[in-house]
Formats: structure tokens, C-alpha cells, sequence
């Protein structure tokens, strides 16, 4: 028993990990199209994330939903991994 517990994902670890990398790059590629970089990036996910644009508001706005997002997704594939993994 405790040697298969061993071999699961930490939901909220994984979740965490996942939204602040995700959440990170996104701000910080925000900051960046400010100076002309990235805003090809910035464009295609302004469709999904609401008020990210090339500004220093618009990128926290933009870190704040792929945090969600990356932590969402992050804690579903852990979820999932130690349910298909019995």
C-alpha cells in the first residue's frame, strides 16, 4: 500500500507548479510586447485570456489567467495520472 502511494503526483503540487511557470511566462511576455517582442504570442491569447494586451496592467491581467489556467490544467493531469495509474 505505501509503496504504491509513493508513485502519485501531488495534485496541488503539480497544479502549482504548472500555473506559476505558466502564469510567469505569460506576464512576462506581456512586459516584453511592450518593447515590440512577443506580440504575435500576446495577440493569439488575448482571444482567451480577457484584458491581456501589451501593458504593465494588461500582463499582470494576463498572469493572473494563465495562473488559473496552468493550475487548473496542472492539477487535472495529476488527477487523472493517479486515477489511470491503479
Amino acid at each position: 500500500m505505501a509503496k504504491e502511494k509513493a508513485g502519485n503526483l501531488n495534485i496541488l503540487g503539480l497544479g502549482l507548479g504548472f500555473g506559476i511557470t505558466w502564469g510567469l511566462w505569460t506576464l512576462i511576455a506581456g512586459w516584453m510586447a511592450m518593447f515590440g517582442w512577443t506580440i504575435d504570442f500576446v495577440a493569439i491569447m488575448h482571444s482567451s485570456y480577457l484584458g491581456y494586451e501589451p501593458s504593465f496592467v494588461g500582463a499582470i491581467i494576463g498572469g493572473i489567467w494563465a495562473f488559473a489556467h496552468g493550475f487548473i490544467s496542472g492539477a487535472a493531469i495529476a488527477y487523472f495520472y493517479n486515477m489511470f495509474r491503479k
